[in-house]
């Protein structure tokens, strides 16, 4: 419901316009206020959509009143009423924002009529604007995940080659990696889905999501990362060492990160099973490599996990292969 708030020095006048609209049907809780300052009282305390104000009172004008309500509530509506034709008061205040009519107090009660069902119409309008805002926003938080998908992909198969080109693309995308530092490849495969997941794309699509949110938990503030759901059962990710205030040396920083990975991988494996029921076998690499090269090294990570089946297990590319598994961890590890 709208709420509107009458303003005039003049008593009578604010309790005549009230009876006015009631008598009218307009569904609309009404607030009354003799002066400016009860105005800006009421204001301070709850939401209004429309004023109808006088533009003189004394003390503080209707004007001044409304530059400082534009502040507090900038969709409101502003209705001035006036005794005297001055034109540049009305002009004033048309160019602060938010004035939809300007009437004379000597006009008749339907110009007034009409000029409050013109300021309805506008906060009804705002109110569309804000809910196509709303859903453009929420089109944009999905759509962002698919350009960064796109991104990503585009960049391993050797799509995008100039460090300038995939700079511009990865800011486009909102992905904070260098693409002159190296990076560290992560693949996780779904081992099993359980039967309510399996049936239920939305649910795979949540429980992805969660997935990669454990993750970026575990690499904590100490690394940048850029995660992707390649397929219904497979996650990406691209690591690099975040910059710190006190970074020591760039390479130590990196071989740190690289050497916590596969334990941190372990974490989210144990993660994601206990809490999420969501079996993952990882396959890592155990140095970095260049953007050029990623794409080999991402398809190297593919075929380590197809080597097989066996559920949580734990493969390094490139390091003798450190394996978990909840039954079967028999399978032989790239040495490559």
């Amino acid at each position: 419901m709208n709420r509107l708030l009458i303003v005039d020095d003049e008593p009578f006048i604010v309790n005549s316009i009230c009876h006015l609209l009631q008598e009218d049907g307009l569904e609309a809780e009404m607030i009354r206020a003799y002066n400016a300052y009860e105005a800006l009282e009421a204001m301070r305390r709850t939401r209004i959509d429309l004023v109808i104000s006088d533009i003189h009172m004394p003390g503080l004008s209707g004007i001044e009143m409304h530059e400082q309500m534009r502040k507090q509530w900038p969709y409101s509506k502003m209705i001035f009423l006036t005794g005297y034709n001055e034109f540049e008061y009305a002009q004033r205040a048309i160019q602060a924002g938010g004035t939809v009519d300007y009437l004379l107090k000597n006009q008749n009660d339907a110009a007034l009529l009409a000029a409050v069902r013109k300021a309805l119409e506008a906060i009804e309008a705002n109110d569309s604007i804000v809910q196509r805002s709303v859903q453009a926003a929420a089109r944009l938080q999905v759509a962002l995940p698919a350009l960064q998908r796109e991104v990503l992909l585009k960049a391993l198969r050797g799509e995008i080659r100039e460090p300038a080109e995939l700079r511009r693309q990865l800011a486009r995308a909102e992905i904070g990696l260098e693409p002159e530092r190296g990076v560290a490849l992560m693949l996780a495969r779904v081992d099993e889905w359980e039967r309510r997941a399996a049936s239920q794309n939305a649910d795979r699509e949540l429980l992805l999501y969660a997935c990669r949110n454990i993750m970026a938990e575990y690499l904590g503030a100490s690394a940048r990362q850029a995660a992707v759901t390649l397929e219904d059962d497979r996650l990406l990710w691209m690591v690099q060492p975040a910059p710190q205030e006190e970074e020591p040396d760039a390479a130590q920083a990196e071989a740190d990160l690289l050497s916590r990975l596969p334990s941190i991988a372990e974490a989210v494996q144990e993660a994601c099973a206990r809490w999420l029921r969501v079996p993952l076998s990882f396959a890592l690499a155990s140095h970095p490599c260049d953007w050029e090269n990623a794409g080999s090294v991402w398809s190297e990570l593919s075929g380590l996990l197809r080597l097989g089946r066996n559920k949580r297990q734990l493969l390094v590319r490139g390091s003798r292969p450190f394996l978990t598994a909840d039954e079967d961890a028999g399978l032989a590890g790239d040495e490559a």
